[in-house]
């Protein structure tokens, strides 16, 4: 069973810079070993999040870390969470989900837990819906296919909470499903949002026998911890929050 918790992290602008660092800088001796199984990723909101969705207030930071090993994940997110640092202070708020997570096919390409690209677009389904169970059921059950139609998807995942309880009393966000799709960049995200595939995943929600509550679509840039360290990522992006 393959875990992903992540951790939303608002925050002044100011201090995004020392909270990515202090995450990085817990990478080797804590993360390191997790790698394997999905590893840890950092997410930023894209500065061009209004060209594909009118939701606003993104968190500043996400900080994700997938293990097959619910004990080994809470034994790296100890090491974080019980310690004074930048992601403790005044002013910051955290939010946090455990998920299982659930990777989809997409024709042409082989089915992987592993993120295939670093542009992520994140949605995000909560409460009040009538009956969450039939939702669910029935999303996962037909909006998967539909996505893989879309021009230049690279992965295609979706997130079903697990019930957890925490020393740290991080708010939980009530989220009852994730859905995640990944693209090389804001422009094949853009060409595939303007396709006629989503006016066919639109019509599939309209023709849930349940319909949605709340929801939330955020576009982020990510990047791998340890290609981070390794030097193999964008600097053109993340020169300004990661030094």
């Amino acid at each position: 069973m393959n875990f992903s918790f992540f951790l939303e992290i608002y925050s002044p602008t100011q201090i995004i810079q020392p909270i990515l660092n202090f995450l990085i800088s817990q990478f080797e001796d804590n993360f390191s070993k997790i790698v394997e199984t999905g590893g840890v990723h950092l997410y930023i909101p894209h500065e061009q999040n209004n060209i594909v969705s009118k939701d606003r207030n993104p968190p500043k930071v996400v900080f994700e870390i997938n293990s097959e090993d619910i004990k080994q994940l809470w034994g790296c997110l100890s090491s974080v969470l019980n310690q004074e640092s930048v992601i403790t202070g005044k002013g910051i708020t955290l939010k946090a989900e455990l998920f299982e997570r659930q990777s989809f096919p997409i024709q042409g390409i082989c089915i992987s837990s592993d993120k295939q690209a670093s542009l992520s677009f994140s949605v995000r389904y909560y409460p009040p819906v009538r009956d969450i169970g039939r939702f669910v059921n029935y999303y996962v059950a037909n909006h998967p296919s539909i996505l893989a139609k879309l021009p230049n998807i690279k992965n295609i995942f979706c997130y079903y909470p697990k019930t957890w309880k925490d020393p740290w009393e991080i708010k939980n966000t009530n989220c009852f499903l994730g859905n995640e799709v990944i693209f090389d960049n804001m422009q094949d995200l853009v060409l595939a949002n303007n396709s006629e595939v989503r006016q066919e995943l639109r019509q599939d929600i309209l023709n849930s026998p349940v319909k949605p509550g709340p929801s939330t679509h955020f576009a982020y840039h990510r990047i791998e911890v340890h290609k981070y360290l390794e030097g193999d990522f964008d600097e053109t992006i993340w020169e300004k929050y990661l030094h």
